[in-house]
Order: C-alpha cells, then sequence, then structure tokens
C-alpha cells in the first residue's frame, strides 16, 4: 500500500505544479506578447481569478491614403481587473493611434474569455480617449457560441454628455456599456476606424474595455485537484488500516 500511496502523492504534486504553471494573471506587456499563439492569462478576484483571456490576434490596414499605421509590438496592453471581471486598456506611446488628413485606418484587436469560476458576465463596457477628429470604435461580444452576437461602441461624432469614469481613463473621453449575458465564454472583436478629414486628421492614445462577472467563483483547479488527492489518499490509508 505504501508503494502506492508514494507514486499517487509524487503524481498530484506534479500535476499541481503543472495547474500552477498554466495559470498566470494578465500582466502589463505588449499586444505583441498577447497575441502569440497559445497566451491566456486570468482576471478576477482573488488570485485564482474568474476570466481567462486567450486567443489574441491583431490587424491593421490602411483603407485610404498611405497612413502610418501601428504594429503590435507598439501597443501596450494594460490589464483592469473589476471585482470578479476586468478586462484592459490598449494604448500606444507616441502619438497614439494617428491617421493624416484624407487617410482612414482600420485596427482589429480581438480575443476571448472563459470563466474559471462559478460567475456569469453581466455587462460589458468601452471608453477611448482623448479623442480628436472622427474616430469610432464598435465592439461585437458572441456570447457562448450565439450566432446573434451584442453589439456596443463609441464614437467622437456622437460623444455622451457627460464625463466617463471607466478605470484608466479621464476627460475628455467617450464611453458605451451594455448588459450582457455570458455563462460560459465569450468571444470579442473590436473594430477600431480612424478617418481623418479634408484638413486635420483624428486620433485617440487609449481604449478600455471592461465585463463585469457577478456571483461566487469555484475553487480553482489546483484546489480542487490537491482536495480529490486527499479524499482519495485518506481512504486508502484507512482500507489499509482496516486490512491489517
Amino acid at each position: 500500500m505504501k508503494q502506492f500511496l508514494l507514486p499517487l502523492a509524487v503524481f498530484l504534486i506534479a500535476l499541481s505544479s503543472q495547474l500552477k504553471a498554466n495559470i498566470i494573471p494578465c500582466a502589463t506587456d505588449t499586444l505583441a506578447a498577447y497575441d502569440t499563439t497559445g497566451f491566456s492569462c486570468i482576471l478576477g478576484e482573488g488570485s485564482g481569478g474568474v476570466l481567462d483571456f486567450s486567443q489574441f490576434s491583431f490587424s491593421a490596414t490602411a483603407n485610404a491614403g498611405s497612413p502610418t499605421l501601428l504594429a503590435d509590438s507598439q501597443i501596450q496592453v494594460i490589464p483592469d481587473p473589476v471585482g470578479q471581471g476586468g478586462g484592459f486598456t490598449f494604448t500606444a506611446g507616441g502619438s497614439g493611434f494617428t491617421v493624416g488628413a484624407g487617410q482612414t485606418a482600420t485596427y482589429h484587436i480581438d480575443y476571448s474569455f472563459v470563466f474559471t469560476g462559478a460567475a456569469a458576465a453581466t455587462g460589458a463596457n468601452i471608453g477611448m480617449d482623448p479623442v480628436t477628429g472622427n474616430v469610432g470604435i464598435n465592439e461585437t461580444v458572441c456570447a457562448d457560441g450565439d450566432i446573434i452576437c451584442s453589439p456596443l461602441g463609441v464614437s467622437s461624432l456622437n460623444p455622451p454628455s457627460f464625463v466617463c469614469s471607466l478605470p484608466n481613463l479621464s476627460a475628455p473621453c467617450w464611453q458605451d456599456s451594455i448588459p450582457v449575458n455570458v455563462t460560459s465564454n465569450a468571444s470579442l472583436d473590436n473594430a477600431i476606424v480612424l478617418t481623418g478629414g479634408s484638413v486635420t486628421g483624428a486620433s485617440f492614445d487609449a481604449v478600455t474595455d471592461t465585463y463585469d462577472a457577478s456571483s461566487a467563483p469555484a475553487p480553482e483547479p489546483v484546489t480542487s485537484v490537491l482536495a480529490l488527492g486527499g479524499i482519495i489518499a485518506i481512504g486508502l490509508m484507512r482500507r489499509y488500516r482496516s486490512i491489517r
């Protein structure tokens, strides 16, 4: 029996170490690091997290004129935890996201998240700051594999009259939010369009996306594995003692 318990303990330790290695908190880095194949990270309440973000992708297209397009390595991703949920601020140093007069550019920043606990997403929020010229950001939230996705967006052509209060943003800025119902997973598409006028260009510094989650998270995978291993070990020990 002891010969069986020792390999079991070694297995559980190795498995828990592997799970811990795969669960990393989201950290400030470039979008190039985030859109690396296989990358994922966790945000949310507590060290175990609730939202596991992955499948980041990026594209930049010049639609008119010859704008200087940003590369993913020039865009910084700043995690923005909010309670059991959260999201990211995407910002560009220097001149920010910019096009000149007569130029138009489109950026796509996409990603997905899944719940690692028993939570549900109740809302999505998006905002940008500060803005000059014609800038619009449209986000679609596809929840739990739905074909019909929830749209929201912000546009400098139709700003709200109130000062935005999203994390990491300061006035003047533009924001929007919608209720969502995500119980398992969601995929997000952010289409950013900058359209320069005949005389002036268009630009903004940062966009922030966050997602609200409610209800208590389930136990972390590592905790569950160790708890199960403890139960198995106790049962085996009791059986071994009864046989003796």
